[in-house]
């Protein structure tokens, strides 16, 4: 009985380390404003949001990135992008590093 329970006993052990192993790789990194995924937001980025938005095939766009306020990838997180570029307002934090869980449930 008692080998029963140490051995229950590991394979839970186990079954934790691997779980929570999968749960840090979900984690992804990436720069506010950067809509291309190159590491750094600049006029290229501008550009790569603005084809997304008119319909225009956008193979390098990264949705998470470019979508700066959070309500999806729009026109306002192209001035937002703008704005930063120019060195006005930033309250979205554009050009930071953020990590963003791709399990984690979007809130509503």
């Amino acid at each position: 009985m008692k080998t029963l329970k140490s051995i229950i006993s590991v394979l839970l052990s186990v079954a934790v380390v691997f779980a929570a192993a999968l749960s840090v790789g979900a984690l992804t990194k990436y720069v506010r404003g950067d809509a291309d995924g190159n590491g750094v937001v600049n006029a290229v980025d501008v550009t790569v949001l603005q084809r997304h938005i008119a319909g225009i095939d956008t193979p390098s766009f990264v949705k998470i990135a470019a979508d700066v306020d959070g309500k999806g990838p729009s026109i306002v997180d192209v001035s937002r992008i703008q704005r930063y570029l120019v060195g006005l307002d930033n309250p979205y934090n554009i050009g930071k590093t953020f990590t963003y869980d791709e399990y984690e449930l979007p809130v509503v």
